[in-house]
């Protein structure tokens, strides 16, 4: 019963670090709306992502459909803050590559 919770905290918490990115990044939008679109393409991708659990083949099929998520993901950073293409890319991209250098700087073996 826990592990509902856990998805739900976890969503937020993830919507409000693209929030304050994207508000650092000078986005007008509030974070009710910012969340409500977000939430829209995430919802499917929480479907999406029990694929993944099918060995071999649920991977090679997650994997382009995960890609392909950045893009409703642009669109609604864009339409929720007023931002062009570039600023929306930026508002994910930022944190992915954030957590790019965590991992290979604290988790990976040097």
């Amino acid at each position: 019963m826990v592990f509902p919770v856990i998805v739900i905290v976890s969503f937020l918490f993830e919507s409000l670090i693209l929030f304050i990115l994207a508000k650092i990044l000078g986005g007008k939008g509030d974070f009710s709306t910012h969340t409500y679109l977000i939430s829209l393409l995430t919802a499917p991708l929480v479907v999406l992502s029990l694929v993944g659990l099918i060995p071999i083949m649920g991977w090679v099929l997650y994997i382009p459909i995960a890609l392909y998520s950045l893009h409703p993901l642009t669109i609604a950073l864009r339409e929720s803050h007023g931002f062009s293409v570039a600023r929306a890319v930026l508002t994910w991209l930022i944190p992915f590559i954030v957590l790019i250098l965590i991992r290979i700087l604290f988790i990976t073996p040097i």
